[in-house]
């Protein structure tokens, strides 16, 4: 094992000097992970799934909010709401506790608009990010990984973790801001394979340290419901 990603690394680094000429082997690389993502989300399209989104504020974490997921016929995902409504904190601590959450939920709802920029990821980023030059590919503990900088903001930062044998992404970190004052917000995604091998988003965590907003989503309970 130990040779194995010793060789591993050496290709990997050969190989970066050889994109940095013409970018030809990143271009086919790309063109592997694309192919494998779009026949990836085909097979998981047919599945539904049951979501739990928990959001930690400050250290304190509201109940999970639960929901049934499937994709609709234009790709969308369909949420049903699960489980017993959670109780509205707003209720409790008078006008000033209000004013707190919904500052904070103001927050919650800008990170969900970053994210959004990155995830998933945009076949029109990614092709200009690599016509600018900024895409290349590096070794990793997990395999090959390819970085974008740059991709959607000055400064931004996207890791795809690769798997070697198919080319699919098996980790997703990103490293970005909020657009109003340029707070640091860290996203990981980690995915997981079901019994046909199909991947899928098991857990993500997005965090937003100054705003102390800890935002994470467990995918569970995956039933296949088309053929």
């Amino acid at each position: 094992m130990r040779i194995r990603t010793i060789t591993v690394a050496w290709m990997l680094g050969a190989a970066v000097t050889t994109f940095g000429q013409d970018g030809t082997m990143l271009k086919q690389k790309l063109a592997q992970m694309g192919a494998a993502t779009k026949s990836n989300a085909s097979q998981l399209s047919g599945y539904q799934w049951q979501e739990s989104v928990s959001v930690a504020i400050s250290g304190h974490q509201a109940p999970p909010r639960q929901s049934l997921c499937r994709y609709a016929a234009d790709g969308t995902i369909l949420k049903t709401p699960i489980g017993e409504p959670a109780d509205d904190p707003a209720k409790h601590g008078g006008p000033l506790r209000r004013h707190m959450i919904e500052e904070k939920e103001e927050q919650v709802a800008d990170l969900g608009k970053t994210v959004g920029q990155y995830l998933p990821p945009s076949p029109g980023l990614l092709l200009g990010t690599l016509a600018r030059g900024n895409v290349a590919l590096v070794p990793d503990q997990g395999g090959p990984a390819v970085v974008l900088s740059d991709y959607a903001k000055s400064g931004d930062k996207m890791k795809l973790i690769l798997d070697p044998a198919s080319m699919q992404a098996i980790r997703i970190d990103i490293s970005t801001y909020l657009d109003k004052d340029r707070s640091p917000v860290i996203v990981q995604v980690q995915f997981a394979r079901l019994a046909d091998n199909t991947l899928y988003p098991a857990q993500s965590t997005i965090s937003a340290p100054e705003k102390k907003i800890l935002i994470t989503t467990a995918n569970t309970s995956y039933v296949r419901v088309a053929p």
